[in-house]
């Protein structure tokens, strides 16, 4: 019976070890996307993102990244402050709940100057992901502004975008 309780305890450790392995390749994949997604913005090349997200979360940065330089503009930004909240893994999918502090200005895209004032604005994520290839990808972000500066730009506009470009990338793999 005592060797039982052992064998049971290690596999129990055994197990909790593996789940906080797979939660801390999660938390940094979602490091690495932030910090791969500031220099994205930032050159503005979207392909930077390939290794960190899915399709769907490409889609989604790629037009924001084109809507921007629609307008003339590049997004500087900077992650001042990240705390991972909790991590929940089921099967090849995990949420990595967070809070973020982000600093940022737009750019006029030719001269790199500044074309608006500074903002920080202080957010609640919950960044899903998913398993390709065995390895953890960014597959869509929900996020909430829960302090800081307020921006008026019509973000209704760019989710509206956003869908109607997965939809078409959807259309095309079928």
């Amino acid at each position: 019976m005592r060797y039982f309780k052992i064998t049971l305890l290690l596999a129990i450790a055994a197990l909790v070890a593996a789940c906080s392995g797979e939660a801390r390749k999660a938390e940094n994949v979602v490091t690495m996307y932030n910090k791969v997604l500031i220099d994205a913005y930032l050159r503005p090349e979207p392909k930077l993102m390939e290794l960190f997200v899915s399709n769907r979360e490409y889609v989604r940065i790629e037009s924001y990244i084109f809507y921007l330089l629609k307008n003339n503009k590049i997004l500087k930004c900077d992650l001042k402050e990240l705390t991972f909240e909790d991590v929940k893994i089921k099967d090849d999918t995990a949420e990595v709940y967070t809070k973020e502090r982000w600093k940022y200005r737009y750019l006029d895209s030719r001269t790199r100057k500044p074309v608006s004032r500074e903002y920080e604005i202080l957010y609640s994520n919950i960044y899903h992901l998913k398993k390709e290839k065995e390895r953890w990808v960014v597959d869509r972000l929900d996020t909430k502004e829960i302090g800081g500066d307020t921006e008026t730009k019509d973000q209704e506009e760019l989710r509206k975008m956003h869908e109607r470009l997965f939809k078409e990338m959807e259309k095309k793999k079928k």
